[in-house]
């Protein structure tokens, strides 16, 4: 089943505003209300996860000025691979002159035999972003730890003088995972308004658990976390995002990880 959805956020005379929202089954885009001055939408899917065959696309295009937050509901779940192939997900994220958006996306649990890939294309027409992606083993009580069959991951940055693609592509048959880790995540911090967070960024230290390492690219900077579990995950990204409350003038962190 593909579900499509389109979002456009623009500044108005006191905060960002949601200007247009479209969202065909199975997702759904939900705006719940916060203290700060930025849009916040958040993306479920109907029914418990991704099918195979499911394929995601989102557009999003955020005005100039304005601010927004795109999250997810829950952890993003893919169940076990059919005839039908994996699921997919796609984004085209377009961010103004002097905005600000941040994708802050729960981690991907991947069944057992599953196979996922997903897609982020972010343009930054003078604007600054915040990209905060992860995953996990998956159901390990169930036995199922690093048991999908395939996870692909891109994101590609497109800027006036800015061009950066990040990807990571797992594949157990052909490379087993290193059993010291239960998940990872990956934040990014491009632009003159996600400075802070860059920023912080920079000046975590590196550490064995969990591991952090941070990378610096043209225009601001990549981290990298890695541990043994979405706890220890969660709290190392308390820390890399502390900002992140001052940008948007709420805390989306307050409920999750």
């Amino acid at each position: 089943m593909t579900g499509a959805g389109a979002v456009t956020v623009e500044r108005g005379p006191k905060r960002s505003v949601v200007t247009r929202l479209r969202a065909e089954s199975p997702l759904r885009l939900l705006t719940p209300r916060n203290a700060g001055d930025a849009a916040w939408i958040y993306a479920a899917t109907l029914g418990g996860g991704l099918l195979p065959g499911d394929r995601l696309a989102l557009e999003v295009e955020v005005g100039r000025g304005a601010s927004s937050l795109l999250g997810t509901q829950s952890q993003t779940r893919v169940f076990r691979a059919g005839a039908g192939g994996g699921a997919t997900q796609t984004a085209t994220i377009r961010v103004g002159d002097g905005a600000l958006f941040v994708w802050l996306a729960d981690p991907v649990v991947a069944f057992a035999g599953a196979r996922w890939s997903q897609a982020l294309d972010l343009h930054l027409d003078g604007g600054s972003a915040i990209v905060v992606e992860g995953l996990t083993a998956g159901r390990a009580a169930r036995g199922e730890r690093w048991a999908f069959r395939r996870f692909a991951s891109r994101t590609r940055v497109f800027a006036p003088e800015l061009t950066v693609e990040d990807a990571l592509l797992l594949d157990p048959d052909r490379a087993p995972m290193d059993g010291r880790f239960g998940a990872f995540a990956t934040v990014m911090a491009l632009g003159p308004r996600a400075a802070p967070v860059a920023e912080r960024l920079r000046r975590a230290p590196l550490r064995a658990s969990p591991v952090v390492a941070a990378s610096e690219v043209a225009g601001g900077v990549v981290s990298r976390v890695g541990g043994v579990g979405t706890e220890a995950v969660g709290g190392a990204l308390r820390e890399l995002l502390a900002d992140l409350p001052a940008l948007l003038g709420d805390d989306p962190l307050a409920r999750k990880w």
